[in-house]
C-alpha cells in the first residue's frame, strides 16, 4: 500500500501584508495624524483606518476602542 506524505497546513484566509505590530504601529502614526487634525471626539475608526489603509475590523482587532488607541498615541511619544 502507498503511503500518502502529510502535508503542512495552511491556515485559512489571506497570508497577512505585514505582522500585526507593524500594523499597530501604522495605526498609532495614523491616529496620530487623525486626533491632531480632528480632536478625539472628530476623529473615527474608521477614517484612522482609510489613513493607514487597513480595513475598521483591523483597527477593532488590534484596538478594542478609540480611547486606547488615543493611549496608544500618548504612550509612544513618551
Amino acid at each position: 500500500m502507498v503511503q500518502i506524505a502529510e502535508q503542512a497546513r495552511r491556515p485559512r484566509g489571506r497570508p497577512p501584508v505585514r505582522s500585526d505590530e507593524d500594523t499597530r504601529q501604522l495605526l498609532i502614526e495614523s491616529a496620530e495624524q487623525e486626533f491632531g487634525a480632528k480632536g478625539f471626539a472628530g476623529a473615527c475608526m474608521a477614517d484612522v483606518a482609510e489613513r493607514a489603509g487597513v480595513s475598521t475590523k483591523t483597527v477593532y482587532r488590534l484596538f478594542p476602542n478609540k480611547s486606547d488607541l488615543l493611549a496608544q498615541v500618548a504612550r509612544s511619544k513618551l
